[in-house]
């Protein structure tokens, strides 16, 4: 018994460790590092936000779960999309589902928003700082590779998908 409160003791004693939170100076240096371009920083509705470019693709960053003063954050969620025009809404479904229920597929896929034309297929990615977490180069880095990823395997389906339209097309009885 006395183990027990001398370990529960100590343990009231030792500090509790969080992760470093992120700051908005933190992620546009820690782009910045990895040659972002276009690199843009708002405030909305007292969310951070930032949007950039990297490796010629656009990508929106959101902090949340922020302190107010400083504000600094523990969650980082980022996204980007790709517009094709000659995509159904039903293709672009099948294609975000398809990419989800791989096996070690980096972030959630899914179809944006009223895109001018056709379809935009999204990626998107959160990184909760747990414990002794800290955002650094290796989270861009790690977003670079899932953006790679998701965006080489949409266009891969979507040529796919082209290359089977025309040969359906072309197999169309003429009227």
């Amino acid at each position: 018994m006395r183990i027990v409160i001398g370990l529960l003791t100590a343990l009231t004693v030792i500090p509790y460790v969080t992760a470093e939170p992120v700051t908005l100076r933190t992620v546009t240096s820690e782009l910045s590092k990895r040659n972002a371009d276009s690199i843009q920083v708002a405030l909305l509705a007292g969310v951070p936000q930032i949007q950039a470019r990297i490796d010629d693709q656009g990508v929106k960053i959101r902090l949340t779960e922020c302190d107010s003063d400083p504000l600094s954050c523990q969650v980082v969620t980022f996204s980007s999309c790709r517009e094709y025009i000659s995509m159904t809404e039903a293709q672009a479904i099948a294609i975000s589902t398809e990419y989800d229920r791989q096996d070690d597929v980096r972030g959630n896929a899914f179809v944006g928003s009223a895109p001018v034309l056709g379809q935009k297929l999204c990626i998107r990615s959160r990184t909760d700082l747990h414990i002794e977490d800290k955002f650094d180069i290796a989270d861009i880095f790690d977003w670079q590779l899932t953006m790679r990823d998701f965006f080489e395997f949409s266009e891969a389906t979507v040529s796919k998908l082209r290359a089977e339209d025309i040969i359906n097309y072309q197999l169309r009885p003429s009227d």
